[in-house]
């Protein structure tokens, strides 16, 4: 929940919410962290039928919220030309590519906000046109581009975040924004 007053008395309590700040009047619940692995080829980000609990496992009903894991690996694609599409808003902790095969592609142009670590995978495609914001306010966070150049706006956000290159980052748009030292 971000930016929303509870008035009127009464107690107001959001179970397994997560508080993404300007909210007054709420008791929150926060939900436990999940690994969450990306499954069934390509599709949308924001479609509960490609996201399980298990590598290669069903759908959990849920997509990522930004205290989770999210992972693409061998079990994420059974062939190639499948592209993930960031088709609104959207969230996770740390995102790893590592072992993805069939050489996929991340693509789309809306938002994804990234609290924990970055890796991509030499063997995938970057196409997203969104904007990447780095929102952590933890140390040793770390970014590896496998040698993808960034094509969107970057930010790095976070009292206190740290993140640590592992390679080079090579970016075309101008716009990269920082509130912290990288």
């Amino acid at each position: 929940m971000q930016n929303v007053t509870a008035t009127g008395g009464a107690t107001f309590n959001a179970n397994n919410s997560t508080n993404q700040g300007n909210n007054n009047g709420w008791n929150f619940n926060v939900a436990s962290p999940q690994d969450y692995y990306w499954i069934g080829n390509g599709g949308n980000w924001t479609d509960a039928n490609h996201w399980s609990l298990t590598s290669g496992g069903v759908s959990s009903g849920c997509i990522p919220t930004l205290i989770d894991n999210v992972f693409f690996d061998a079990n994420s694609f059974s062939g190639g030309g499948q592209t993930v599409t960031i088709n609104l808003q959207s969230y996770c902790k740390n995102m790893n590519w590592t072992g993805v095969t069939n050489t996929p592609t991340l693509d789309g142009g809306s938002q994804l906000d990234v609290y924990g670590s970055f890796t991509l995978a030499n063997n995938m495609n970057l196409t997203y046109s969104g904007s990447l914001n780095f929102k952590s306010s933890a140390a040793g966070n770390t970014i590896t581009t496998a040698g993808k150049t960034i094509l969107f706006q970057s930010s790095f956000d976070g009292a206190g975040g740290e993140w640590i290159l592992q390679d080079a980052f090579t970016a075309t748009n101008n716009d990269i924004l920082s509130t912290e030292a990288i």
